[in-house]
């Protein structure tokens, strides 16, 4: 007897110990992590949602996207540019010389950028309107959310521009990526991603203020998206939804029986600009525009010619480091790329 009940304690000692040993192995495999963010703390103020919505605007200037491939490497072309190195490389020259092949990497990573900014403006788009602070905070602090959400729906626009401009009909994604059923989704009619960005800049144009309104509500003047940036964006966009394409089902270059809705709509957006003298006006000097402004890395033209510009952050690993202004031009003295041989500079 006393034997059985010594085998029973150590049968129960041994099953409190290693349910113990299980209940420590679960927290200790399963902490919580403290390198990452929930969505509530990163849409829980305004610092981290503006945070949340310059990560997006970072990308801008990757080398993959304005700061060289999208601003220069896809824009040149062998009869104009005499581009360096060798031939047939599966390099970034090869493009200009419509020799490119489906594994060249100057093609894949552009294209998954743009993805990639597309599926951070979606959760901006999705979580900044569902902060408290956005219908409940005083009203400066509501003015900030709402310009944060409206550059999201800027900066979305602007990738799906470029990916429609390059590629055509291409998959269109509205919504953060672990919201889908399936991120395996079929490509989308250009016209149809054309009239959703449309309406997105048309709210987001209500959202974000004039260029000299900056400072009103608490921001700083800096390079980031004014209201006449989004109506000049909203008006290329309607241009180019206007007018003739390659259609992927007929194989012919066509345009929409309504066409003229969308001239119309560039039209507007345009005069609107045009008639706020106080917020975008020509510089009387068009050498200044360049010596003084552009050239002289000097982002506050006094006149606001400068529409918007994206500013890059010379970290030097390519991540926010463009390179157009070593690629761009010759060699003079060993200084400078020299890959681009004609003085060009790549105006949207």
């Amino acid at each position: 007897m006393k034997k059985t009940i010594d085998k029973f304690n150590i049968f129960a000692l041994t099953l409190v110990v290693a349910t113990s040993t299980l209940v420590g192995c679960k927290k200790f495999i399963s902490p919580e992590p403290i390198s990452s963010f929930s969505t509530n703390q990163v849409f829980g103020n305004v610092a981290y949602a503006q945070s949340a919505v310059i990560g997006t605007y970072n990308l801008l200037a990757s080398q993959n996207y304005m700061g060289l491939r999208i601003s220069m490497t896809f824009q040149g072309d062998i009869d104009d540019f005499k581009g360096t190195g060798g031939i047939n490389d599966n390099s970034d020259r090869d493009i200009s010389r419509y020799n490119v092949t489906q594994v060249n990497s100057n093609l894949s990573a552009p294209y998954s950028l743009m993805y990639t900014g597309i599926e951070r403006a979606n959760n901006c788009i999705k979580y900044i309107p569902q902060m408290d602070l956005y219908n409940n905070g005083s009203a400066q602090v509501q003015a900030q959310l709402r310009r944060l959400h409206g550059e999201a729906l800027t900066l979305r626009a602007l990738f799906y521009f470029d990916l429609v401009k390059l590629w055509g009909d291409v998959p269109e994604q509205t919504a953060p990526s672990a919201d889908l059923p399936t991120i395996f989704l079929p490509k989308t009619n250009r016209d149809t991603i054309y009239d959703h960005i449309l309406e997105d800049l048309r709210i987001a144009e209500e959202l974000i203020p004039w260029r000299t309104d900056v400072g009103k509500i608490g921001d700083v003047s800096d390079e980031r998206i004014t209201k006449g940036a989004v109506k000049a964006l909203r008006a290329r966009i309607a241009l180019f939804r206007g007018g003739y394409s390659l259609r992927r089902e007929t194989t012919t270059m066509a345009r929409s029986a309504d066409y003229k809705k969308y001239y119309q709509i560039a039209r507007d957006e345009c005069a609107e600009i045009m008639v706020r003298r106080d917020q975008h006006n020509l510089n009387p000097s068009y050498k200044s525009v360049f010596k003084d402004y552009i050239c002289g890395h000097n982002a506050n033209e006094p006149n606001g010619e400068l529409i918007f510009q994206i500013a890059e952050g010379g970290n030097g690993v390519g991540g926010a480091d463009g390179r157009i202004g070593i690629y761009n031009g010759n060699r003079f003295a060993g200084v400078g790329g020299g890959v681009r041989e004609v003085l060009y500079w790549y105006l949207r």
